[in-house]
């Protein structure tokens, strides 16, 4: 069953707040009314999880969209998205979901199976996540079948753990 459900009752109750398909949620670090969730689309609550708002995405192209948060930036969304298998853009908001800017789409696929993030694989969204340092909104990972590590808030990203024809290799 798609959606996003709330229960006020430890889970003996679930009320559907969304009919649409959610992958991911992220709490914000210093307000907990204010709920992010991601789909095929974007979603905030302001008030705990009792309702959720569509957020404008004016990057989206009807693709998964993970994202995270950072006790050391809390007003800032990060969402990462994919194109197919692949990966799209790694993008930001500011101001709690309002305004969304594109941080990465450069030449590398970081969801795929190169080393060098050249082909056009991957598993996405089976395979992909994002999280964000909570001490340094500067480091960020972005997971496919490799996992790359930012430390420049996602201007450049460099390989630390890849596949290796059924064993994983961390540098």
């Amino acid at each position: 069953t798609f959606g996003i459900f709330h229960s006020i009752d430890g889970g003996y109750v679930w009320e559907r707040l969304t009919q649409k398909a959610c992958f991911d949620l992220a709490f914000h670090p210093a307000n907990p009314d204010i709920i992010y969730a991601s789909g095929v689309g974007l979603w905030r609550s302001g008030d705990g999880g009792k309702s959720f708002q569509e957020l404008e995405f004016p990057f989206q192209n009807n693709q998964a969209i993970f994202i995270d948060v950072s006790n050391a930036a809390p007003d800032n969304l990060y969402l990462l998205q994919s194109d197919g298998k692949r990966m799209d853009g790694l993008y930001i908001s500011r101001n709690e979901g309002a305004d969304i800017q594109l941080l990465y789409n450069g030449d590398m696929n970081l969801l795929g199976y190169d080393q060098l993030g050249r082909d056009a694989g991957g598993q996405a969204p089976r395979n992909m996540a994002i999280a964000v340092s909570d001490v340094d909104p500067n480091i960020i990972f972005v997971a496919g079948i490799n996992v790359w590590r930012s430390l420049d808030a996602g201007i450049s990203f460099k390989i630390v753990s890849y596949y290796n024809y059924g064993h994983s290799v961390a540098d």
